[in-house]
């Protein structure tokens, strides 16, 4: 198709002239490992494909990201009944997925909030299905690759 279909839970950021959307969830349809462009100047979307479909987050929803220089940062989220702790970078110049492996970190969380502050990502909240909300932050260095 040449435009996305109706969602939720997905993550949006925009890097230059383009909003980047990924996943979501489609209610009946399930859950999905979409990445769409929608150009700004042009108000086309066009479906980004990376290099090996095999490689990136997988299908999920209440996930969040950022983006800082080249790079959308994606962290968390739902796949299937599962919440997730990983952090991915989708790298704009070379199109392709990264999993960035950390040895410590927040633990698996659905519906926060990310933010970028100097050279860190910020993260806020969210939770796992079955409990309360909590109120965790974690912050995420960019260039030394830790959370604190």
């Amino acid at each position: 198709s040449s435009a996305p279909s109706n969602r939720k839970g997905h993550s949006a950021v925009v890097y230059h002239s383009s909003m980047y959307i990924y996943g979501g969830y489609f209610g009946i349809r399930g859950i999905s490992q979409e990445f769409w462009n929608f150009h700004f100047d042009t108000r086309k979307w066009l479906c980004v494909s990376t290099l090996s479909p095999s490689t990136g987050p997988g299908p999920r929803h209440g996930h969040s990201a950022v983006v800082y220089h080249t790079g959308m940062y994606l962290f968390g989220g739902l796949m299937g009944l599962s919440e997730q702790k990983d952090l991915w970078k989708w790298d704009f110049a070379s199109s392709s997925w990264s999993n960035i492996r950390t040895s410590q970190g927040p633990p698996p969380v659905v519906g926060h909030a990310s933010i970028v502050f100097k050279d860190s990502m910020l993260i806020f909240g969210g939770g796992i299905s079955n409990s309360s909300p909590i109120d965790d932050l974690w912050k995420y260095h960019f260039h030394t690759q830790t959370w604190k």
